[in-house]
């Protein structure tokens, strides 16, 4: 708390603090209550969209395409186009440069069109918002996908539905995005072609009475029309409750987050949003999100080392923890081989070791670099992470699959070694 000679206290002195704020980025708003007692209105991202790809890129997609019907068509000419990817992909920096000109042929193919499809599918800001106008059109249909990506709740990410319609696993699919299918399509194109099925998903929800819904895709259709866009709509309650502010009367409050990170509670926007209880965190949803990031994180690892990566470093951020519930909090778990206990209010009660015949891996050595905000808003989530690795480094395993235990047991050797007492060393 500020204290009456405290400089934030001593400038805002009594003098109201209306604040529209994005309302993703809850650490920085809780910090602008803090200090400057702050009335938040929280407002809405900006419109949304699919990175794509263009110029070089676009290029470069094109040659891949090629190389894919010479690999069908005339298997001779495949040596010659994939030569001409490598010195793209090269000049591009989408491979490595040392590595790049002896990588295996079929190795260079496969990191392209993995590079490819994650740059494409990115998400990324189209504009800026404008205070009290929600998006319409295409925009609108954009951020409904946005949304929809992700899980929401119950409701699966439209993605694994499709999928699975499709006879496909998702997450199967992103993992080895540039690997040849069983019908001999890149992985990459069938991802391509789910995320068409998306975007005609959501155009003839929102537009066509007569389309017809599979069962599996009824709930999202249910949350697009009776939930998603009319709180979107309402979005012109970023202004009213600034003119509410501005007449001093009651700012509703709301919760803060981004409602394409499995948050769609956060709409409508203008609120006066707080933060969460960190208590929670990682939420349910977080933590499922949080083994895909750990996934991606080892299979790039492995893609690039032939090997499971021994030790992650992970900054820990209160804004991105707070906007994504605590998804790194989850991948920081996770690639230890842990995960959360929750009671039946959401909050964790405790830990629990993921068995290795379960996990499939080693367990990753994890390094958290935190933020001095971070440490305040989330002790106790903190203190989760620190009982993890404690847990993992006491586990009876070999050091081959525990990396914790491994490079303690290297630190205390290295010690030793350095004449320190064994017993103090441990």
């Amino acid at each position: 708390g500020l204290s009456a000679s405290c400089y934030p206290e001593i400038g805002i002195s009594s003098l109201p603090n209306i604040y529209p704020y994005w309302t993703t980025i809850i650490g920085e708003g809780i910090q602008a209550k803090r200090r400057s007692s702050a009335c938040l209105v929280g407002h809405l991202s900006p419109p949304m969209t699919t990175a794509g790809l263009y110029d070089e890129f676009e290029e470069l997609e094109a040659l891949l395409d090629e190389h894919s019907h010479f690999e069908q068509e005339h298997p001779e000419s495949v040596s010659e186009i994939g030569e001409v990817i490598r010195e793209k992909a090269l000049a591009c920096h989408l491979i490595d440069e040392e590595q790049g000109p002896t990588m295996e042929l079929d190795a260079v193919i496969t990191e392209v069109h993995e590079k490819l499809t994650d740059l494409k599918h990115m998400q990324m800001r189209n504009g800026l918002h404008i205070l009290g106008q929600g998006p319409e059109g295409t925009d609108l249909e954009e951020f409904i996908t946005a949304i929809i990506r992700t899980p929401q709740g119950d409701i699966a990410s439209a993605l694994e539905t499709l999928a699975a319609e499709m006879g496909y696993d998702w997450t199967h699919l992103e993992q080895h995005s540039g690997e040849l299918s069983d019908e001999g399509t890149r992985n990459s194109v069938i991802i391509d072609r789910i995320w068409n099925e998306l975007r005609t998903f959501v155009s003839n929800v929102m537009y066509n009475p007569d389309y017809e819904i599979v069962p599996s895709l009824q709930p999202l259709a249910e949350a697009i029309l009776c939930e998603y866009i009319p709180k979107l709509d309402e979005t012109k309650n970023e202004l009213i409750s600034i003119s509410k502010a501005l007449q001093g009367t009651y700012v509703e409050p709301g919760p803060g987050g981004a409602p394409s990170s499995g948050q769609v509670d956060v709409l409508p926007t203008g609120r006066n949003f707080y933060g969460l209880d960190e208590r929670a965190l990682p939420t349910k949803i977080a933590y499922q999100l949080g083994i895909d990031l750990a996934d991606q994180v080892i299979a790039d690892y492995i893609l690039n080392e032939q090997r499971y990566p021994e030790t992650v470093g992970i900054i820990l951020w209160a804004s991105s923890n707070s906007r994504s519930h605590g998804q790194c909090l989850g991948e920081f778990l996770y690639l230890l081989g842990v995960r959360p206990k929750w009671q039946s209010n959401g909050r964790i009660s405790g830990l629990e070791v993921i068995p290795l015949e379960e996990l499939q891996r080693p367990r990753i050595d994890v390094m958290g670099r935190i933020s001095g905000l971070i440490r305040d808003m989330m002790p106790t989530a903190i203190s989760w992470l620190d009982k993890a690795v404690e847990l993992v480094a006491d586990l009876d395993e070999p050091l081959e699959d525990n990396y914790v235990k491994k490079h303690i047991h290297d630190d205390v050797d290295w010690l030793v070694e350095q004449g320190e007492d064994p017993l103090l060393a441990t």
